[in-house]
């Protein structure tokens, strides 16, 4: 028995380039939409410079706290809050 996909998918890419390439790249079928990265909110911008040392202390959080779980495909780019 053969199994096979059928469906949609998504593949991100992160794509650098001029104007010019993203012209040729909507031209391409399987291609639906170009989005340029989100701004950052100037509230939080100065984080970004910002070490694990210069947090200070972090509270126990209590007993009954929910669970968080924080997936960030960027700490294979070394983010600022990393950098300790």
């Amino acid at each position: 028995m053969a199994v096979r996909y059928i469906g949609t998918s998504f593949t991100p890419l992160r794509v650098a380039g001029i104007g010019v390439t993203f012209q040729w790249l909507l031209t391409l079928p399987t291609v639906r939409m170009v989005d340029s990265p989100p701004n950052i909110d100037e509230e939080v911008e100065y984080l970004l410079e910002t070490t694990a040392f210069e947090i200070g202390e972090v509270a126990v959080p209590a007993d009954d706290a929910p669970a968080i779980a924080i997936i960030d495909s960027e700490i294979n780019e070394a983010p600022p809050f990393l950098r300790a």
